[in-house]
């Protein structure tokens, strides 16, 4: 464009130079220099309309600037704040987000999970078959969670949920009514610690007493599977009397 309004600009000075040129003998020192104003004025309009598309195109630069750093900081921070796989939040974004969500959620209980034989299925099926768990697990989380509270995957197979409903126990039963079709495909299950949220107690601490809850459940899980498994003893026939 620069060479466009070069050319004009040159072309322009040529038709004047060529009107002064032809009619010098007949114009007075005032008919020159109003030529020569009038081609002065011309050249700052050039040049103020030169100006003029120059800054658009500076700011048009800047808006362009900015908005991908808005969108990468955007990017950014989701990366921070949240699982890759699952979508889910992460570890980090529930110390964050922890105190806000206690204000939002009125007495809130906080429920630790454990996926149990998540390790078997990646062994014996892989860890594509172990991630597609995951995400399915994740969805159907989020789905029964809906806006009743927040969703956090802790670790490989560990989640914390801080649940705001009227029922935490309803929703562990919900959530493992909807994961029936897939953990009797994987044999997965889940065991979980419930703790109701009170007072200032640190996140921290919430976390490491419903870690303990959580691990008595799967215990408590294992002993009665044994106990299922253990064959009954038979009864002892009636001897015979003499």
């Amino acid at each position: 464009m620069s060479v466009g309004w070069g050319t004009f600009t040159s072309a322009l000075a040529l038709d004047v130079l060529d009107e002064f040129s032809a009619e010098s003998q007949y114009m007075t020192l005032h008919d020159i220099l109003e030529h020569f104003l009038q081609f002065g004025l011309i050249l700052i309009c050039i040049a103020f309309l030169q100006a003029i598309v120059t800054k658009r195109r500076l700011i048009k630069a800047f808006e362009r600037e900015i908005e991908f750093r808005r969108q990468l900081e955007i990017r950014l921070k989701k990366i921070a704040h949240q699982d890759a796989l699952t979508e889910l939040f992460n570890r980090r974004a529930f110390f964050e987000k922890y105190a806000n969500l206690l204000i939002r959620y009125k007495q809130p209980t906080l429920i630790y999970i454990d996926l149990d034989n998540f390790k078997q299925l990646n062994d014996s099926q892989g860890h594509e078959a172990g991630d597609e768990y995951l995400v399915n697990f994740a969805s159907r989380l989020k789905r029964i969670l809906a806006s009743q509270g927040a969703a956090f995957r802790f670790g490989g197979d560990e989640f914390v949920v801080i649940f705001g409903g009227a029922s935490a126990e309803h929703f562990i039963i919900e959530l493992r009514k909807q994961l029936t079709p897939i953990n009797k495909e994987s044999g997965v299950d889940l065991s979980y610690g419930l703790i109701n949220i009170s007072g200032n107690i640190a996140a921290d601490q919430l976390i490491k007493e419903a870690d303990e809850l959580m691990y008595r459940n799967k215990q408590e899980k294992k002993q009665r599977q044994a106990r299922a498994k253990q064959p009954r003893p038979r009864p002892i026939p009636d001897q015979a009397k003499d």
